[in-house]
């Protein structure tokens, strides 16, 4: 159930506004007058927000940052990330620490009304310093670690035929689960699938499929597990 109360303190980072899982929506607000962190914000309780706007897809991963920084003044600056990629930043009139935090929740709300987030956490991280552009880009290209008892997914091989331009692409996998594998030209956008199929054992072979950007000098793969 979500929760049955309102939020003093918070930092929230929303998946969709409302109905709309096209906007998205990271929000800080300070009303309680505890700061166990010493902060020397205002606790004046109105909410600063950083909305933006990315199209979200079932059954694909998406990689979210969020830095929060302090400005040495008792202000700070809050910025986003979405795939690697800066959607933009807002300063702020408090830093985390005049956060009193009480419920640390992940894909549940504090208001009544919200429902849950309906999706998966492939990996949840707290940096005790802050992310600059290089480190979450290099975040995002290295993908999640490898959980406790899990194999790391690697693709072990990758064919071009010339003579039709298809690929056939094979990866490490577990027997039963199910695999999507996506296409990027830039290492950044990897939106395309290209191919979704369930494990044949220890191994998978996916394709031959046609090549998903002919034409183009390069190409990348990535393959997620449901």
């Amino acid at each position: 159930m979500t929760g049955a109360t309102q939020g003093q303190d918070y930092y929230i980072c929303s998946a969709s506004l409302g109905t709309n899982l096209g906007s998205q929506r990271h929000a800080i607000k300070n009303l309680d007058a505890l700061a166990p962190g010493g902060g020397t914000g205002p606790v004046d309780g109105d909410e600063e927000a950083f909305d933006f706007a990315n199209a979200n897809n079932l059954n694909q991963e998406y990689h979210l940052v969020g830095v929060w920084t302090s400005d040495l003044n008792g202000g700070g600056q809050l910025t986003v990330y979405r795939d690697g990629v800066k959607q933009g930043s807002r300063t702020t009139t408090f830093t985390p620490r005049d956060i009193n935090d009480i419920n640390n929740w992940l894909g549940r709300s504090n208001w009544t009304a919200d429902s849950y987030l309906h999706g998966d956490y492939n990996e949840f991280r707290i940096y005790r310093g802050a992310m600059n552009d290089a480190a979450v880009s290099d975040s995002f290209a290295a993908g999640p670690d490898v959980g406790p008892g899990e194999a790391a997914l690697e693709i072990t091989d990758i064919t071009h035929n010339k003579n039709d331009d298809t690929f056939t692409l094979t990866f490490s996998s577990l027997p039963g689960r199910f695999y999507y594998v996506f296409s990027s030209t830039d290492l950044v956008d990897f939106s395309n699938e290209v191919e979704d199929l369930r494990s044949t054992g220890l191994e998978t072979t996916a394709g031959p499929f046609a090549n998903p950007a002919p034409g183009s000098s390069r190409i990348f793969f990535r393959v997620n597990e449901e």
